[in-house]
């Protein structure tokens, strides 16, 4: 594929076609749309943890009143009833109240991942109900995740997947991803990482630069300065512009201690929000993800501590490189069942920023670097 150099012909590719950046509008950065997860998810967690869920009985996995409350805090990651796969005129009201709140585009980042299904022909038919335009990626997810046959892969037969699925679109449907997703979550040998994410995010690294695409990658917990900051490091040498790397969920990694039982355990020990980490990463021209809002998980920053480590960022003048999101994938979160979907931080996270005065830097979070990042 030619990439694409004079930056009056960069488009967006949505789902259902190519789109001037000045067209994209008021954007969430990071959502999963008509996916299901739930077997996928249990891959992704520890062994001593995915024997408790299996034990956990239907009844309490049920999409009802009295299981929300468990079912937001965490639970609605293994329920069949809040997986939205095929449920269209659920997830076009869903776009719906997004858009009756401004909303214009919601970016899908939903990569290949093992016993996870994402129903890609239906995205076109959603965005044309919704009247939402909708972006969705290639790529892979994590070690535990990934499916076997594209583990095996080696580096070389991963770019040029990735390279056919960008020109000729997903699965044979047509429809072309607007940039690459891959993660860093396994601890290993690789700067810190497991040897099969790193294949991976190099392999995804090498399409975005050949492209102009721009690559978007899942830090979890508990990866830090130490894994992040190499791995961001490795990309941009790959070729990628630092415009068009985008560090995910970086508001999930902000608290000291990370964890609820490193804080319980030790009494001395105080919460308290960090920005080192994204810090770093700024400072190397990147951009990062304030994509958690309304996360109820345990041990998850609240939105009062996303507020505060982002009024920060924003006093300081890095508000031209951060995007914002929910990573909303069940319908426990919707708006449909009571709580806030894909309308969080527009309810929960702005009118306190233009309290603080920064009207400005929310036309970047939301519309100017949305359409910097996703434009080749």
């Amino acid at each position: 594929m030619e990439r694409r150099r004079n930056k009056d012909m960069s488009t967006i590719k949505t789902v259902c076609k190519e789109i001037r950046p000045e067209e994209l509008g008021f954007t969430s950065m990071h959502e999963h749309l008509l996916c299901d997860f739930t077997e996928m998810m249990k891959l992704s967690i520890e062994p001593e943890i995915r024997a408790r869920i299996d034990y956990i009985p239907e009844s309490m996995l049920k999409l009802n009143l009295g299981n929300l409350y468990a079912l937001r805090t965490g639970m609605g990651t293994f329920s069949k009833d809040c997986a939205s796969l095929y449920d269209m005129d659920y997830m076009v009201g869903e776009l719906k109240a997004f858009a009756a709140m401004g909303g214009k585009a919601i970016v899908d980042a939903s990569p290949i991942a093992a016993k996870a299904q994402k129903n890609v022909r239906g995205l076109q038919e959603l965005s044309e109900k919704s009247g939402v335009h909708v972006v969705t990626c290639t790529g892979l997810y994590t070690a535990a995740t990934q499916p076997e046959e594209y583990k095996a892969m080696p580096e070389e037969e991963l770019v040029a997947f990735f390279k056919k699925q960008m020109e000729e679109g997903l699965d044979g449907t047509g429809v072309k991803p607007g940039f690459m997703k891959c993660a860093i979550n396994t601890p290993g040998d690789c700067m810190g990482v497991d040897a099969s994410e790193i294949k991976a995010v190099r392999a995804c690294a090498r399409v975005a630069a050949e492209t102009g695409c721009s690559i978007h990658i899942h830090n979890g917990y508990p990866m830090g300065m130490e894994e992040c900051v190499p791995v961001a490091q490795m990309v941009l040498d790959l070729g990628v512009k630092p415009d068009k790397l985008l560090m995910l969920h970086m508001d999930s990694l902000i608290l000291r201690p990370h964890t609820d039982m490193e804080y319980i355990s030790d009494f001395a020990a105080v919460k308290t929000v960090n920005i080192d980490l994204m810090l770093r990463l700024l400072d190397m021209g990147v951009n990062v993800g304030f994509d958690s809002w309304d996360m109820l998980v345990g041990g998850f920053p609240t939105n009062t501590d996303r507020l505060k480590a982002l009024a920060e960022l924003l006093r300081r003048g890095y508000g031209n490189k951060i995007v914002m999101g929910h990573d909303a994938y069940d319908k426990s979160r919707s708006v449909a069942y009571g709580y806030t979907g894909f309308t969080g931080f527009i309810r929960n996270a702005l009118p306190v920023l233009r309290q603080l005065g920064y009207e400005k830097e929310i036309g970047m979070l939301t519309t100017e670097n949305p359409a910097r990042i996703l434009a080749f």
